[in-house]
């Protein structure tokens, strides 16, 4: 990619110190100046703490062919380095990234999940739909990527733009199918999953968290509702997987932009997808899944009511993806346990049951224990 490629690529660009630089090549973007030389797009990301604007002068001395920079700061300020102002510094960052890559989430089927609890165990699930359809999947979220025999650490839920682009590239050039990503409200909030065509977005629930960030819980839903139409990534996704049971999911319902699939137990036959005769012990979950007036046997080696509607939210997701219901029912009776999500770690036989459960939220620490 060239400037004058990058230039094309923005919407409406302000620029400065451009002359004489229209042809040289962009091969990265970072938002980290110790990452910046010769090549390489330095995005000055605003932040709540620390301005990405502070550190031109560093990426300008470690020779960063030009800077992604807000129009605003441009108006105002003299870069020392080439550059293109930009209405919003975080959503151009992920274009340009998407371009680098390749656009590599348009050949995958890539699901999202986002929710406050719930997103780690789901993403687990569909990654084990996704398998028995056929095909190597990925995974992408809290515990970092897998795919194949590669593990990833990315340091965040749902990496940086840049940072995302790259390994769902890798992802892609492996030969990956499909990925089941967690995608946090902070990711959505700040244009990490911009430019990302997701086949399904997933609703698992919304409860209590993140407001040292968001302000109000009110905020916090309008945030992760981006996910369900253009607003969060530029495009809405392909279908939508909403449960109805939670008091927000007919509004995430009425924010989609996609077909949706509504799931739930407590609303019963109100939603396409439903549960009844739950069994739950330490061993593991037994419930009918409920579609278009067939009933379909689930034996889930995860326990608790709440794994039950991660179970669904999988179930739904395969559906969207065209897949064979029964196949997913048996696809969720292989799973394995979670790491730190009502894992067991006692061996067979021993006297009493040992979970180890990361919950951090007021809800999911109620689920988890009202489990046990």
């Amino acid at each position: 990619m060239t400037i004058t490629d990058l230039l094309s690529l923005l919407a409406n660009p302000a620029t400065a110190g451009l002359p004489g630089h229209l042809n040289d090549r962009i091969d990265s973007v970072t938002y980290d100046s110790r990452q910046a030389g010769p090549g390489v797009l330095f995005a000055a990301l605003p932040g709540t703490r620390v301005d990405g604007h502070a550190f031109l002068v560093q990426a300008a001395a470690q020779g960063a062919t030009a800077a992604l920079v807000s129009r605003d700061w441009l108006a105002a300020n003299t870069p020392p380095l080439p550059a293109i102002g930009v209405e919003d510094v975080r959503v151009a960052m992920a274009r340009v990234a998407c371009e680098l890559a390749g656009h590599p989430s348009r050949a995958l089927e890539l699901v999202g999940v986002t929710g406050t609890n719930g997103k780690t165990t789901t993403t687990h699930l569909i990654r084990a739909v996704l398998e028995q359809a056929g095909g190597s999947a990925g995974l992408l979220g809290t515990l970092g990527a897998e795919f194949g025999t590669e593990r990833i650490s990315t340091g965040h839920t749902t990496p940086q733009s840049p940072d995302l682009q790259r390994v769902l590239g890798r992802m892609r050039d492996a030969g990956v199918r499909g990925v089941a990503m967690e995608v946090s409200s902070h990711a959505i909030d700040q244009a990490r999953v911009y430019g990302c065509a997701f086949r399904v977005a997933v609703f698992t629930n919304l409860t209590q968290d993140h407001l040292d960030y968001h302000g109000t819980l009110e905020a916090y839903a309008e945030t992760k509702m981006r996910l369900f139409n253009w607003r969060g990534t530029g495009l809405p996704p392909s279908h939508a997987v909403i449960n109805l049971d939670d008091p927000y999911g007919a509004r995430f319902q009425q924010a989609s932009g996609a077909p949706v699939i509504t799931y739930g137990i407590d609303c019963g036959p109100a939603a396409l997808l439903w549960a009844s005769e739950l069994e739950s012990s330490a061993a593991g979950s037994r419930f009918v899944v409920h579609w278009k007036g067939d009933r379909y046997p689930v034996a889930l080696p995860l326990p608790g009511r709440f794994n039950v509607y991660n179970a669904l939210a999988a179930f739904g997701a395969g559906l969207a993806l065209g897949f064979d219901p029964s196949s997913v029912a048996v696809a969720l009776a292989r799973v394995t346990g979670v790491p730190g999500r009502a894992e067991v770690v006692s061996p067979p036989g021993w006297p009493y049951a040992v979970w180890v459960d990361y919950a951090h939220t007021p809800d999911g620490l109620t689920n988890v224990l009202s489990a046990a």
